[in-house]
């Protein structure tokens, strides 16, 4: 949290004024805001944008083509269909398709335990089926989150991003 707090005063100091933190993980969140939070306090004519969850809603057409088995849902997309299709399509040559299996823990409860109870992971350290994951299947994906990023964009930065979009630049 102190880095992510120097980090966002030293873009502040040196003029940044609008600022996004895009926070891919559920378990950072609180360590993301808190200094969010606290440097906004400091800067109030500073606009930061938290931006907790990563991954859009999925239309129904959009997560069977990801999941034809059926979604097992995000907390269970850990070295899962999406984070391995992702490096399928930006650094295929670092999956070792050898090792992926169809694994899932013995139990998921919408909570966590301290100390770590085994029976929530695995020994691969998937947490659900990496085994469907094509590159193709990461164009949809980031199709869909570039998406959703811009319509943030585009809400919380208007006139940054009207400027953008008249210069061609905002999408892709």
């Amino acid at each position: 949290m102190a880095v992510i707090e120097d980090v966002l005063s030293e873009l502040i100091r040196t003029g940044f004024r609008n600022i996004v933190l895009y926070n891919w993980h559920f378990e950072n969140a609180n360590f993301v805001y808190e200094p969010a939070f606290l440097v906004s306090d400091r800067y109030q004519d500073v606009k930061i944008v938290v931006i907790e969850g990563a991954i859009p809603d999925l239309s129904a057409e959009d997560a069977a083509a990801l999941w034809p088995e059926g979604f097992p849902g995000l907390a269970l997309e850990h070295a899962a269909l999406i984070e391995t299709a992702i490096w399928m399509h930006y650094r295929p040559e670092a999956i070792r398709t050898e090792r992926m299996k169809d694994d899932t823990p013995l139990r998921h409860p919408p909570y966590d335990v301290l100390p770590i109870d085994v029976s929530m992971t695995t020994a691969s350290g998937s947490l659900a089926s990496p085994l469907a994951a094509t590159a193709e299947k990461c164009e949809l994906l980031m199709h869909r989150l570039v998406g959703h990023l811009v319509s943030i964009l585009d809400t919380e930065f208007p006139s940054l991003t009207t400027a953008a979009h008249a210069d061609g630049m905002a999408h892709a």
